[in-house]
């Protein structure tokens, strides 16, 4: 059985214990709310990130179909452009075709060697001058000839500058189409690249997220482990303390059980005397029947 001073330590252990175990709970749920807090921070982050992933996949896909496009445009463009070189180069050729011809119709060239053959056919004239008409009429049957293929230059540089003209609208027309495409593009591209930015910074901060998670888990998990000491420590003073009640319940009980025979012994006394018992004698031989 404890001693008076045993049992004041005891009971100064035991405050003590009951003060340390209520710091220790008000320190886990802090530890515990902390540690909600950013396991919800990177948890956010890490749906802000995916999201943000996702942008980037879908405005990479795009900036690449615009790549594509932009690539088939420019073979179209340098199609057209070679086909108005092609054009003008055989524009050229027909420029110096045409050059050094006298601008006169084949039409009235024609109607003047008809004319010439005319008067050979109905006129009297001499051998030396039908001879001469006759050179004349082949020179200009020649010359005919040439005019018809430089009219037939002109003709076809005119078709030529219409097609060019049309070639140079299409080029035209593609340029801008490659600028406009080339400008979406590059929307989509300047998306990925601030959306990368934006991920690596958030990566940075889910990464910090997660360092403060992991500090407020071990302490959590530390103020936990001591938690269990402490409440094993406070369970045994307990026990300590319940069983050395008993042992005073029990002490009390056998020296209020010595008094009681004592007293048994003086009633008895009496009885043996003849002596008047009183209510009291009669209240000590009841408690003590049962002893």
């Amino acid at each position: 059985m404890l001693t008076e001073e045993e049992k004041k330590e005891l009971f100064s252990k035991l405050d003590e214990a009951r003060k340390d175990i209520a710091q220790l709970k008000t320190q886990l749920n802090e530890a515990g709310r902390e540690k909600e807090e950013w396991f919800k921070k990177r948890s956010d982050l890490g749906a802000e990130i995916r999201n943000l992933i996702s942008k980037i996949k879908d405005s990479r896909k795009k900036r690449d179909e615009f790549t594509s496009a932009i690539k088939g445009d420019k073979e179209s463009r340098e199609s057209l452009n070679q086909e108005i070189k092609d054009k003008i180069s055989k524009i050229k050729g027909l420029n110096l075709q045409k050059s050094g011809f006298r601008k006169e119709s084949s039409q009235f060239l024609k109607k003047r060697i008809e004319r010439m053959e005319f008067s050979m056919e109905t006129s009297v004239m001499s051998f030396e001058k039908e001879k001469e008409m006759m050179k004349k009429i082949k020179e200009m049957k020649k010359e005919l000839e040439e005019i018809r293929k430089a009219e037939g230059a002109f003709s076809e540089s005119r078709s030529l500058s219409r097609d060019i003209d049309h070639l140079k609208s299409e080029a035209e027309q593609t340029h801008e189409k490659i600028q406009s495409t080339a400008k979406e593009s590059q929307e989509h591209h300047n998306a990925v690249v601030e959306s990368s930015r934006k991920v690596d910074e958030l990566k940075a901060k889910e990464k910090e997220c997660m360092e403060h998670f992991e500090e407020c888990r071990a302490r959590f998990s530390g103020l936990s482990s001591k938690l269990k000491e402490r409440l094993k420590s406070l369970n045994e003073l307990n026990s300590l303390l319940k069983e050395n009640n008993l042992e005073f319940q029990e002490a009390k009980k056998k020296k209020e059980d010595d008094v009681l025979k004592i007293m048994r012994e003086a009633v008895e006394e009496k009885i043996r005397k003849g002596q008047k018992l009183t209510n009291e004698d009669l209240l000590v031989i009841q408690r003590t029947d049962s002893i």
